[in-house]
């Protein structure tokens, strides 16, 4: 018993499925739905765009920024050189008044404001220019990379463009192959005479009633026959009473004598002008 109503149940389940499907596959095909469900895939693919364009420009304005710095530090650097050699043009001037060849002349050089300033600045530029010039190294790599990247994203911005017209392209597309295919569909049908719509049933009823007519027509046709024999038969009696009269007047000595052969071959002739 639980296995009947186990295989009731996979029955109703196997059916309502069917139908779903059958429903499914039925909207699918509708042309408002095709459009709706491309419309629902290009949006998607429209808003990825606007998120990879974003990015773009993200990384865009980030690396203007680092051309910015770059600019900035390229301007710093040569300042700051432009400062450190003014710092060792003024020591060299300053060292003329020194004699340098003694070991005290050396000494009261260093130990002059100038020098020391001098000195410092020197050292210190030469540091910072250092670093200015490691940093500047590091953004012009980085830049490089920014536009590689920049490049890669671009060419897969212009394809995710071009998906996006592919898609509206193969919505048209879609519908009207679509369309043309329930078109041929519906013509197949009615070639093969398995059409859904009444002209089918129309032709059948024609059909029958012609059958119907025609059948009449052969009956009422049999009919006719049948009189025409019962009215024969009728006639072969009122010969043969004919026949015999005539026998009895011909011993009495009345009328016409007429041969029995006679009598049957003008009986014949009469019986033949009856319609058939």
């Amino acid at each position: 018993m639980f296995k009947a109503i186990a295989r009731y149940m996979k029955a109703v389940f196997a059916l309502l499925t069917g139908g779903v499907n059958s429903m499914r596959e039925s909207l699918n095909q509708n042309k408002h739905v095709i459009a709706a469900t491309f419309d629902e895939i290009a949006d998607d693919q429209i808003s990825a765009v606007n998120t990879m364009q974003e990015v773009v420009s993200q990384m865009l304005a980030a690396k203007e920024r680092k051309v910015s710095k770059i600019e900035e530090l390229s301007k710093r650097i040569k300042e700051n050189g432009e400062i450190r050699d003014g710092a060792k043009i003024m020591v060299m001037e300053l060292k003329e008044k020194f004699d340098l060849t003694t070991p005290e002349g050396q000494a009261a050089l260093k130990n002059t404001s100038e020098y020391k300033e001098a000195a410092s600045a020197y050292e210190n530029l030469s540091k910072e220019i250092e670093d200015d010039e490691n940093t500047l190294a590091e953004l012009e790599l980085a830049v490089e990379e920014d536009e590689q990247q920049l490049s890669n994203r671009l060419v897969q911005l212009g394809e995710m463009k071009d998906q996006i017209e592919k898609i509206k392209r193969e919505k048209r597309e879609t519908i009207a192959d679509v369309e043309a295919s329930k078109q041929e569909i519906e013509i197949n049908n009615l070639i093969n005479g398995i059409s859904e719509s009444a002209t089918g049933s129309r032709l059948q009823e024609l059909r029958e009633l012609r059958q119907n007519v025609k059948a009449k027509v052969k009956i009422t046709r049999t009919l006719a026959g049948t009189e025409t024999k019962t009215r024969k038969a009728e006639f072969k009696k009122f010969v043969q009473k004919a026949k015999a009269n005539s026998e009895f007047d011909e011993l009495l000595g009345l009328g016409k004598t007429v041969s029995s052969q006679e009598e049957v071959n003008e009986t014949e002739k009469e019986t033949t002008k009856l319609p058939e």
